[in-house]
């Protein structure tokens, strides 16, 4: 709708009562404010949760910044809820709780664990995929999502043949050149230098949004030392936070489970909780 009015405490009206319903359909959990037509101090702080609840993973997108969280309803509010209500109408939920996944055509990012049985035994130097696995089976999973017949097996097959390794660590190049199609160019890696949260968050959502997995890498909050520990594979977001599939642990599968704190990169608790530090970004 064009010309709205801004809402603010003390405002009162059909477009309160409007704004009250929308608030209690698009957060999660649900607040359930009541639905009385007065912006009322319940009403502006539902507001505020809003705006921050959209930050940085949906307002970016839709307007190209951050909304302030300042309680009013603002024509950058009100673009952002819009956002909300079209795509309620499509019958695509897109309220908190519920995850975007990205695919290709209609595949997902498969989910490989380091410790299956199939390979988790196979040694990478002293070390083998179940303990030390965790960069290979991030890379098999993302070559599978472009369709190639890949995983963690046959990836450490290829990777011992064409001089993959040094000791039990990665030679990252190698392992994406894998999936290399004859006659196509070989696959691009960058590796950004980001100190932000806010860098991370912004490149893996612009990825995220072309459908394109990321590879990241992060620190335990038990070892806290802002080093590499661990590597997750970004593969869907949700109103709150991005969707990864962990090869650590069975239930890491975001793909498949999104709902389930454990695949939320920011709200894992897993190991102390999980910090971006290094993203690997590639082009295939």
């Amino acid at each position: 709708m064009a010309n709205r009015r801004d809402l603010l405490f003390g405002t009162r009206g059909a477009d309160v009562e409007k704004l009250q319903m929308m608030l209690n359909r698009f957060i999660d959990p649900r607040p359930d404010i009541k639905v009385d037509g007065l912006f009322g101090n319940g009403t502006k702080a539902t507001v505020k949760k809003f705006q921050n609840q959209a930050n940085p993973l949906r307002s970016r997108k839709i307007i190209g910044e951050n909304l302030e969280p300042d309680g009013i309803v603002g024509p950058q509010t009100w673009k952002v809820l819009d956002w909300y209500e079209k795509d309620d109408q499509k019958g695509r939920d897109r309220a908190p709780g519920h995850a975007t996944l990205i695919r290709n055509g209609g595949r997902k990012v498969p989910h490989f664990r380091q410790g299956d049985p199939q390979w988790g035994s196979i040694m990478l130097g002293n070390k083998s995929i179940a303990s030390k696995g965790c960069a290979m089976c991030s890379v098999a999973m993302c070559l599978a999502y472009y369709g190639h017949d890949i995983n963690p097996a046959t990836l450490d097959a290829y990777l011992d043949a064409n001089n993959g390794y040094s000791g039990n660590n990665l030679y990252w190049q190698k392992a994406f050149d894998a999936g290399q199609t004859p006659g196509c160019r070989k696959p691009r890696l960058t590796w950004p230098d980001y100190r932000r949260r806010s860098d991370f968050i912004d490149t893996i959502m612009e990825r995220l949004w072309k459908n394109l997995p990321t590879l990241i890498g992060v620190d335990y909050g038990t070892s806290g030392d802002g080093l590499e520990d661990h590597w997750v594979v970004a593969v869907g977001y949700n109103q709150k936070d991005i969707i990864i599939n962990d090869p650590a642990i069975s239930s890491g599968n975001g793909a498949e489970n999104p709902n389930q704190e454990i695949t939320h990169l920011y709200d894992s608790r897993r190991r102390g909780g999980l910090t971006p530090v290094r993203l690997c970004l590639f082009v295939v």
